[in-house]
């Protein structure tokens, strides 16, 4: 184990904090204090990713491991664009179900830890999303074709667009519905 001569930490964290936060890390098999430093400031960075939590996705998303980092494209949705590393998955076989638990991953902590960069990353913040907007079709997603009127200048549909009843018939002089028809057997 190797002893560092100066803290580890960065003055922006320093003044987000409010004052220093100290805390002894052990790195028993690390030997060079260079090499320890760069460990102790990829932890700190590690603790600033604010955004965690866990997402159920689609069976076909199972592949994901835990280490494997992701980003999530789906617009709309609160975590758009956001790049996670993934901590855990669980399959649940009977719903189809993969959860995948997460947290936000910053590309730019570690040139920051390596110390090829002084400024450390600016964490990742959600957008809010309006759950009330829904977003215009693409273009060429929609085609109106105008159809002319029918003659008497009224409009039919061209599919009916309703289903006819079905008939009823009797027996033993009272009237019967039809059982349906996946019920039906012989009589």
């Amino acid at each position: 184990m190797t002893a560092l001569d100066q803290e580890v930490t960065a003055e922006t964290y320093r003044d987000e904090d409010g004052a220093v936060r100290t805390r002894g890390i052990d790195y028993p098999y690390v030997t060079n204090a260079v090499q320890a430093g760069q460990l102790a400031a990829l932890q700190i960075a590690n603790t600033r990713e604010g955004i965690a939590g866990v997402i159920p996705l689609k069976p076909h998303l199972q592949r994901i491991r835990p280490g494997d980092a992701f980003t999530i494209t789906e617009a709309g949705f609160v975590l758009n664009g956001l790049k996670c590393l993934c901590l855990n998955t669980d399959y649940d076989p009977a719903t189809g179900v993969v959860r995948v638990s997460f947290v936000s991953e910053t590309d730019a902590k570690y040139p920051f830890a390596l110390g090829q960069n002084p400024t450390p990353p600016t964490p990742q913040v959600l957008t809010p999303v309006d759950p009330k907007f829904v977003s215009p079709p693409e273009a060429g997603d929609w085609t109106v074709t105008p159809r002319p009127p029918a003659p008497g200048g009224s409009q039919h549909p061209s599919r009916p667009t309703a289903v006819p009843p079905r008939p009823d018939y009797r027996r033993g002089g009272c009237l019967k519905r039809l059982p349906p028809r996946s019920r039906r057997g012989r009589v």
